[in-house]
């Protein structure tokens, strides 16, 4: 199930064109990785967590119904929400991100994000 992965995709990373299209940029990280390595680690640090709690499962079948669509995987909803649950580990290292990359009151935020998703999605059980 891999997938051209950006491989640091938080809200950062994103800029929207003049049509309001939603971009990532900086793609130095580029590789090839599992589908759910990206779209997690965008979901569980862009939504604050409230938000993600109410919507993660409808954002992940729409984007399954998308992937299929674009000739990916035609993955189950509980592929989808098993792999999604397992790749939410990626962005736990928001927490030992240094200051000089990013302001402190943002890597408090995501990190309280991500630390929230991993534990919501028992991401170390999966």
């Amino acid at each position: 199930e891999h997938a051209l992965s950006h491989a640091d995709a938080h809200v950062g990373q994103t800029y929207r064109e003049a049509d309001g299209t939603l971009v990532f940029l900086d793609w130095q990280g580029v590789c090839l990785g599992h589908w759910a390595n990206d779209v997690a680690y965008f979901m569980t640090g862009a939504l604050e967590t409230e938000v993600r709690r109410a919507s993660e499962r409808d954002l992940l079948a729409l984007y399954g119904e998308a992937l299929a669509a674009g000739g990916g995987p035609d993955l189950s909803a509980d592929e989808l929400w098993t792999d999604y649950r397992r790749h939410a580990l990626h962005g736990y290292v928001w927490q030992i991100t240094p200051t000089e990359m990013q302001p402190i009151e943002t890597v408090a935020a995501m990190a309280a994000r991500h630390v929230a998703a991993v534990d919501d999605l028992d991401s170390l059980n999966v």
